[in-house]
């Protein structure tokens, strides 16, 4: 439970606040396995062990009222202590936890990223999004005319596993770059994601700009298609992991040239009708100024690749498509301004259509660049204070020598994935928030080296407790991604666990358990989402505007 003297909210209160017009974050801390297993429906899931990671761009804003919930609120109450340091000041824990929230009588929901999956079986049944099935789409391929095929999904994604033949223009660039992917004019377009949300929005939106005269959606998606019996191209789910290659070598077609294009003009007006505004550099400004007490989310919808060669400094990357797709993800905090932000004002005004349809109240779209010379390079990076002057690191050369001595032994707070596939020799699987019970029965003689991706979350780990009873602790400098720039030997697997893996959701085609059944189930689960969400009620879709 939580202390005492944390400040707590019960479940009635909160239904009424997330049914209310004001800002507030609603936010899960459980690990991802737990949080799909059971979670409130507008929930954003931040895992405790990487609150500081994820959460300044989740919750931009340190006063608003953010709602912490997990199963029993010890870990709300662990991260409300932290948030609180960092400088959020209106903090509260659902008393109770999800638990209290299913005992008031309100549904919880498993699965991730619901109401965006929701949303596209909406979208499916109210516009009768037309779609083919595997087996005919199997009959038109072994036809006179076969289809022409776009995977949807982001290159990750398609890297690992596919449709053969099948080119990739993931997410907005479907309609974006369409007309540069020299697709025959007399073929039939089938578009296709894993399952089914992906492949709807993005058929949808070739039907709704009328850029495709004959195209559909794959039913169900590379699952449906798997359980027809028929096959996918590349090494089966999950090599992307292993082949970073692979996702370098996908090219997307060029991007359209100029702004002022028929496709330009026909998204513009279709904005217009859902009620997504442009705004240029000054308008911007003013916007932020007149919002100063409110959130606003500066979103760069373009891909990450372009992300990566130059943004402005205040924007974070969602391209548009998994910015549908995974929305709270992106926006943690319910009655938002939605900024979103690219090159020609074309990807922002298809992902702003969507997300106005999806209920969000205020969506702008803003083209181009204030400053070539502001842009910056590189990933976002997270807001963290500096490491203290006495922080005892230690690098590659000399973990390795007291690895050697039987000196030390390592801790890995990775995520689970990120251990199995390749770990220093002898380190065990930790987590963060269990670290303190985690310890017990290690030989206490021994130096702990604590190890992360890149060794940020271990130098936060170690800054959890102000003395580790005496022992020896140190941070490896620059983490596994250290060890492995150095061409060290790693071992994979899940070789020594100090806690049971549970921080991701299992997507049906990777489930360890056997891909089959699990398809069917999710498949299952998406088609019977809509009447559950409509039902819940806090999930606030535009039907008004689905129609246009």
């Amino acid at each position: 439970m939580a202390e005492s003297g944390m400040a707590r909210i019960g479940a009635a209160k909160l239904r009424e606040l997330l049914l209310g017009q004001d800002e507030v974050a609603l936010i899960d801390v459980r690990e991802e396995g737990a949080f799909s297993r059971a979670h409130l429906l507008v929930a954003s899931n931040v895992p405790a062990g990487r609150l500081e990671l994820l959460i300044s761009d989740l919750v931009p804003r340190l006063d608003v009222p953010l709602v912490l919930c997990d199963e029993d609120e010890t870990l709300a109450g662990w991260c409300a202590r932290r948030l609180a340091a960092m400088g959020y000041t209106d903090l509260r824990v659902l008393e109770g936890g999800v638990g209290a929230w299913r005992a008031a009588g309100y549904a919880l929901f498993d699965g991730v990223h619901v109401p965006s999956k929701a949303f596209g079986e909406l979208v499916s049944e109210t516009r009768h999004t037309p779609s083919v099935t595997a087996g005919e789409l199997r009959s038109l391929l072994d036809g006179e005319a076969p289809p022409f095929l776009i995977d949807c999904r982001p290159k990750t994604e398609y890297a690992a596993w596919r449709l053969p033949g099948a080119i990739d223009l993931p997410g907005v660039e479907l309609a974006y770059r369409l007309q540069q992917a020299d697709v025959p004019a007399d073929r039939k377009l089938v578009i296709n994601c894993a399952g089914r949300t992906r492949s709807i929005i993005g058929t949808q939106t070739l039907v709704d700009l009328g850029l495709a005269a004959d195209v559909a959606a794959l039913e169900n998606g590379l699952m449906g298609w798997r359980l027809g019996g028929f096959e996918t191209g590349s090494g089966g789910p999950g090599i992307a992991d292993r082949n970073a290659r692979a996702v370098q070598e996908i090219k997307l077609p060029d991007a359209p040239k100029g702004t002022d294009t028929p496709l330009a003009k026909t998204v513009a007006a279709l904005a217009g009708k859902t009620g997504v505004e442009m705004l240029d550099w000054p308008a911007f400004a003013a916007l932020r100024e007149a919002a100063a007490g409110r959130t606003l989310y500066l979103l760069d919808v373009r891909t990450p690749e372009e992300f990566l060669a130059g943004h402005h400094p205040d924007a974070v990357s969602a391209p548009g498509g998994q910015l549908i797709q995974e929305t709270d993800r992106y926006a943690g905090v319910r009655n938002a301004i939605l900024v979103l932000t690219d090159d020609s004002g074309v990807r922002a005004q298809l992902t702003g259509i969507w997300l106005r349809r999806l209920g969000w109240a205020e969506v702008y779209a803003l083209p181009g660049t204030e400053k070539q010379s502001d842009l910056v390079a590189g990933p976002r990076q997270p807001r963290l204070p500096d490491p203290a002057a006495d922080t005892p690191f230690i690098d590659v050369t000399n973990l390795q020598q007291k690895l050697r001595d039987g000196e030390a032994l390592t801790l890995d707070l990775s995520l689970s994935m990120a251990y199995q596939s390749g770990h220093i020799p002898g380190a065990y699987f930790a987590t963060r928030a269990g670290l303190q019970s985690q310890l017990a029965g290690l030989p206490e003689e021994k130096a702990i080296v604590l190890v992360s991706e890149d060794g940020i979350l271990a130098r936060l780990a170690y800054g959890d407790r102000p003395d580790w009873d005496g022992r020896a602790v140190f941070i490896l400098t620059g983490g596994m991604a250290a060890w492995r720039a150095a061409k060290l030997p790693l071992e994979t697997g899940l070789t020594q666990a100090l806690a049971d893996p549970d921080d991701r959701w299992w997507q049906p085609e990777r489930h360890p358990d056997g891909m089959a059944g699990f398809m069917r189930d999710y498949l299952s689960w998406e088609v019977g989402l809509v009447e559950r969400v409509l039902a819940d009620g806090t999930a606030r879709y535009a039907t008004q505007l689905i129609a246009i």
